[in-house]
């Protein structure tokens, strides 16, 4: 059966023993017992499906000692964080706010690091990736300062990231830092995050949370 100029929908194709879906007269793609495949070279998707979605854990994090690299067992439990540490985590108050969080004490500036990930399958590496952290400070004085975040993608490699804009402000707020198209290869990859804050003499830093953007490739 024909289809018209103006028809959207679906079609079954007897001759190729597929269901075919249309828009306004051309075929988009179609469906058989292999798969969906489409007509034309891609799908532009909706931003909430077309944005993947990394989630960076907290009690994951490691705290990068003085030798640059992850602790001793006998020394610092090897790097993880807990109450006692250099960030510490901790609950903001744990009787009445069990909420959970990185606390960089005034004056501390020791790295931490997130656990390595590897780039989903569709992350499209012709475009770039965002690092984005959910921070505050606390209000002893405006001391403004920021997070410096590394970006390292597979063995060897060098930074490619760079530092927050400047954390003023005690409410929760997102900081996002961009990683260009041209750092970011083709999956299968392997990147790694580190964060280190800027000098913050009289303010206290809060990482509640912490994730990874991508967008998804389409063909």
């Amino acid at each position: 059966m024909a289809v018209s100029g103006s028809y959207s929908g679906w079609h079954y194709d007897r001759t190729n023993n597929r269901l075919d879906f249309y828009f306004k007269g051309t075929r988009v793609g179609h469906i058989s017992s292999t798969g969906m495949s489409l007509a034309a070279t891609g799908l532009t998707l909706p931003t909430s499906l077309a944005t993947g979605y990394i989630p960076l854990p907290l009690t994951a994090m490691r705290v990068i000692g003085a030798s640059a690299d992850i602790s001793n067992t006998a020394t610092n439990a090897g790097g993880i964080l807990a109450k006692n540490t250099d960030p510490i985590l901790e609950r903001v108050n744990g009787a009445t706010d069990k909420a959970l969080r990185v606390t960089w004490a005034a004056n501390s500036v020791i790295e931490a690091q997130f656990p390595s990930f590897v780039y989903p399958p569709d992350l499209d590496d012709a475009s770039p990736v965002l690092v984005n952290l959910v921070l505050a400070k606390n209000t002893a004085t405006n001391t403004l300062t920021n997070l410096a975040i590394s970006y390292f993608e597979g063995v060897g490699d060098t930074n490619a990231g760079t530092s927050t804009a400047a954390i003023s402000v005690s409410a929760l707020a997102t900081y996002s830092v961009t990683i260009a198209a041209s750092d970011v290869g083709a999956s299968p990859a392997v990147a790694t995050i580190g964060v280190t804050p800027a000098a913050h003499a009289n303010d206290a830093l809060y990482l509640y949370g912490a994730y990874v953007t991508y967008s998804r490739r389409v063909t």
